[in-house]
């Protein structure tokens, strides 16, 4: 609900969209948005499908009294619900959300996760094959196919489905081929990544690396898209 500005706005997008035979907007509910977004563009856009024949899948309605506890004009930190709701608040959030630790998740609950030296990180790399999985995906406002489990990872759709290069996708051929030391390795001996000693598991390191490639390293490449996810991390 981000782009939410009023009922009018919306309800002119909303035609838009009907013209277009979609018929469902899934409008998310949850803390982690709320830390960017006023509950109140929630309730409007809501409010708006409503008035305009579009259907709605909330996501998650069971955070609604949670979000709703709080003032809506303004968007509230994980830090406002645990002062709100108690101790252990972002923690328990984990099996609410049914969240995977990638991505942002990645900072939130670092403080939680144990670390592995690197050394065993990479000796125990294996092929990354959740990256052809599509029972979850999303395609973003650009063309690109975002996997299911990983964003910042990319795929133009027009290339999905004609047929993609590993010279093209150097990052995610690295990984469905040999996994997070595949990754490693080309970003070590081609752009000289620099690794900590130590991370929480593959998925921290490959969040690393790839963040380290586009914003430190100001490595262009179409399968690290859109550049924002890690500029702004």
């Amino acid at each position: 609900a981000s782009w939410f500005k009023d009922e009018k706005s919306a309800g002119e997008l909303i035609g838009k969209l009907r013209q277009l035979n979609v018929y469902t907007l899934m409008i998310s509910i949850d803390p982690f948005h709320n830390e960017y977004i006023p509950f109140r563009k929630v309730k409007g856009l809501i409010g708006a499908c409503r008035q305009h024949g579009m259907d709605v899948f909330p996501w998650l309605m069971e955070f609604w009294g949670d979000l709703d506890a709080l003032k809506d004009s303004r968007p509230h930190g994980l830090e406002d619900y645990e002062k709100r709701f108690g101790r252990g608040y972002t923690l328990r959030l984990l099996k609410r959300y049914h969240l995977n630790l990638r991505g942002r998740a990645l900072s939130t609950y670092r403080e939680y996760l144990s670390s592995s030296p690197l050394e065993e990180i990479l000796r125990s790399s294996f092929p990354c094959r959740e990256l052809s999985g599509v029972h979850h995906f999303h395609v973003d406002l650009y063309g690109n196919f975002v996997t299911q489990s990983c964003p910042g990872l990319s795929i133009h759709i027009r290339d999905l489905a004609e047929g993609t290069s590993p010279e093209k996708y150097p990052v995610i051929n690295a990984l469905f081929s040999r996994g997070i030391k595949g990754l490693y390795d080309l970003a070590v001996e081609k752009y000289g990544f620099t690794p900590r000693e130590s991370y929480a598991g593959r998925c921290d390191l490959c969040h690393d690396i790839r963040s380290c490639l586009v914003r430190d390293l100001k490595v262009d490449l179409p399968d690290l898209k859109p550049e924002g996810f890690y500029i702004y991390d």
